[in-house]
């Protein structure tokens, strides 16, 4: 047997002792956990809807003694400390805040709209005169192709139709000429593509970016959108990482109040 060396002193292995999981799904765990199985049916069903009868019900409990069970059970330290629990996991933290804060911060029209390509006739005023010569030059094409297509009856009676209509339409042209040598009219243009923007509330909820509205109105011109500021969101933020200060200056009853900017050294100062 083999002796220890004097001074050596032997160290007794202690097992590792994990910390307690503190976390509010932890705590509401346990508390549930130390329910009977039709109080915990009664703390979920509370926490979806806070009605006592209701919840009493939906735990098994009879529709006679629903009301009084209810009641007694929002009396039991027990059950009020899961039903505290449960609560304190539907209330936003301070980094999911944060995160919803960001997103209106970074948001853009892109996040709000769809965007596309679509052919558009612009209308535009130009001079009769120049209507009536192209008027005329289409009832001169059309009488020629008559004469050389060896149109039906049926065939040639519906094209004498149509020339009269171009020929009502020069006339009154004509007309106009003689009163006002230089009228014009409105019309419509040569085809042009352009690109539009439609709100695609679709494509937010997609995304997951709905909750950048904070209002939708539907108007005679359609739908009227209004989102929260970015701006007042990146305030927010800079707060928050202790970037950004509010001043307040005290001018006779009036107070002033304005944003200052914190240097680098000093916002990480002031966290710490």
């Amino acid at each position: 047997m083999t002796e220890q060396p004097k001074g050596f002193a032997h160290e007794a292995a202690t097992p590792d002792l994990a910390a307690p999981d503190t976390t509010p799904e932890a705590e509401y765990q346990t508390a549930l956990d130390a329910l009977e199985p039709r109080q915990r049916l009664f703390v979920e069903a509370y926490l979806r809807e806070p009605n006592a009868t209701k919840a009493a019900k939906t735990a098994g409990y009879s529709k006679t003694t629903a009301r009084q069970m209810g009641s007694e059970n929002l009396s039991k330290p027990a059950i009020k400390r899961a039903i505290e629990s449960g609560f304190r996991l539907s209330v936003m933290g301070p980094q999911e805040v944060l995160g919803l804060i960001t997103d209106v911060a970074r948001g853009t029209t892109e996040d709000l709209f769809t965007f596309e390509v679509v052919e558009h006739r612009p209308r535009v005023q130009r001079y009769v005169r120049d209507l009536l010569a192209e008027l005329q030059a289409q009832i001169a094409f059309e009488t020629e192709f008559a004469s050389r297509a060896s149109l039906s009856k049926k065939e040639l009676t519906a094209h004498k139709a149509a020339q009269r209509v171009l020929e009502l339409q020069a006339l009154r042209m004509e007309l106009e000429l003689t009163r006002t040598p230089n009228v014009k009219r409105w019309v419509y243009g040569d085809s042009v593509q352009r690109r539009e923007a439609h709100l695609d509330l679709d494509k937010m909820r997609a995304a997951g970016k709905l909750h950048l509205v904070k209002e939708v109105k539907w108007t005679r011109f359609g739908p009227a959108v209004k989102v929260y500021d970015g701006m007042e969101a990146r305030v927010h933020i800079g707060k928050a990482h202790g970037v950004l200060k509010e001043n307040v200056e005290h001018s006779g009853e009036m107070g002033v109040i304005g944003i200052e900017v914190v240097p680098p050294h000093e916002a990480d100062e002031t966290q710490t």
